[in-house]
């Protein structure tokens, strides 16, 4: 019988997000984050989807902004990172006047149950 695992099921870590401003009145993004699988879903191979979503901060209801495809995952036993980068129009992040606040959420979805976790990062202002 296999020891028990130190994280239980899958899990996300470390939520980052990066913003660069690129030609064209477009704003590049840039998130990563860390995969834990439990031996179980790694022994088992369970199949999993990872994706980003980015948000825009408001004071009642935030706002979508968009998100990425997702990507098939396959467990492995140590930490697994992850990586996104997506070029949004600065017009799709605007959604008031002043700044905005963007963050990104990750998703790591279990194929086999049907579970999504989701993290998010720190907020980040930008001027758009």
């Amino acid at each position: 019988m296999n020891a028990p695992s130190a994280v239980p099921a899958q899990a996300l870590g470390g939520v980052t997000i990066t913003a660069t401003p690129v030609s064209g009145d477009r704003t590049r993004f840039n998130v990563h984050f860390t995969e834990h699988f439990s031996n179980f879903e790694v022994n088992n191979k369970l199949p999993f989807a990872d994706w980003v979503e980015f948000w825009e901060q408001d004071e009642s209801d935030d706002d979508w902004i968009t998100g990425t495809k997702a990507f098939r995952v396959f467990p492995t036993t140590a930490p697994q990172p992850a990586d996104f980068s997506i070029t949004i129009a600065n017009s799709k992040i605007d959604g008031e006047s002043g700044a905005e606040e963007v963050y990104a959420r990750a998703a790591l979805r279990n194929d086999e149950t049907g579970r999504v976790i989701y993290q998010n990062s720190r907020r980040i202002q930008l001027g758009v």
